[in-house]
């Protein structure tokens, strides 16, 4: 990924070890590893994810993520602890309108850790070719 100056800030390397199975790593501009992880795979979605977070090739903390989807394949649920246990992010997704061609366009974000209410409201519009 590139800055508003075209500086490189920082990219990732993905490698696919099965159709339910793939890895990761992310590095700074200059190269060095900043975070690596594992992702788990269920009919091409990830719903599983952990993830180990470097500083100077050590680890220095870690989170686990679990997703779930809804009926449509859009995301239900996404659970994220650290490495403890302590919830992190504990969100519900519900999707509210759609375009022609079955893609969300309204959805709201509901923080289920702290509260139902919506906390993000998303509306978003896709420009098709």
């Amino acid at each position: 990924y590139y800055n508003a100056e075209g500086k490189l800030e920082f990219f990732n390397k993905i490698t696919i070890h099965s159709p339910t199975e793939a890895s990761f790593e992310g590095f700074d501009g200059e190269g060095e590893m900043i975070y690596r992880g594992k992702s788990f795979l269920e009919n091409e979605r990830i719903t599983e994810q952990i993830v180990k977070r470097l500083e100077a090739g050590v680890v220095v903390d870690s989170s686990f993520s679990k997703l779930e989807f809804n009926e449509r394949g859009f995301m239900a649920e996404l659970l994220q602890t650290d490495g403890q246990g302590d919830t992190l992010i504990y969100e519900r997704f519900d999707y509210l309108e759609f375009d022609e061609t079955g893609n969300w366009t309204k959805s709201l974000a509901h923080d289920l850790a702290d509260s139902t209410s919506p906390v993000i409201m998303t509306i978003r519009e896709i420009e098709y070719r």
